[in-house]
């Protein structure tokens, strides 16, 4: 599946749309078709060549802010 390429080449998928509200670089993984689209939410740790998965929201949800986290 798409997600599982997130190990591989992370950085390869769009910045989240709520990015330049967040002081770390939030990107997402549009994953699904039609009504059953989902957003996955993610931080790439480069340092430590780590993917923090941090949500997976329906994709007509509002944005993510801070306390959804």
């Amino acid at each position: 599946s798409a997600i599982t390429t997130l190990s591989t080449i992370p950085n390869r998928y769009a910045l989240a749309l709520e990015a330049e509200n967040f002081e770390y670089e939030l990107r997402q993984l549009i994953y699904g078709r039609r009504t059953s689209c989902y957003r996955v939410i993610y931080l790439v740790i480069d340092e430590h060549k780590e993917v923090h998965i941090l949500t997976i929201r329906h994709a007509s949800r509002r944005s993510l802010n801070i306390e959804d986290l």
